[in-house]
């Protein structure tokens, strides 16, 4: 097998991607962060995200408890959310 020189047409199936600016490299480091952040119950911004998605799924805005068998008509695995984030954290929410 050849290697293929840099900057061929077929090197974008070969070398690893490149980030091209401050920006895009941003981006990224927020995503995997997000991803590695775990659904915490004492913080308000993750029990909001996770009404707002309820709401807007079930179009009722009502309050909703955090742990129960709707959590699983809408399609998680339990009655805690938070078992089905454990790969990827809120980024599964967003």
């Amino acid at each position: 097998v050849e290697d293929v020189p840099s900057g061929g047409c077929l090197s974008c199936l070969f070398a690893p991607p490149r980030l091209d600016g401050d920006d895009l490299k941003r981006d990224r480091d927020e995503m995997f962060a997000t991803a590695k952040t775990k659904l915490d119950d004492h913080d308000e911004t993750h029990l909001r995200t996770l009404h707002t998605l309820y709401t807007r799924l079930v179009g009722v805005d009502r309050a909703m408890p955090r742990y129960g068998k709707h959590w699983e008509d809408l399609g998680f695995q339990g009655s805690d959310p938070a078992t089905d984030l454990r790969g990827c954290g809120m980024l599964g929410l967003t």
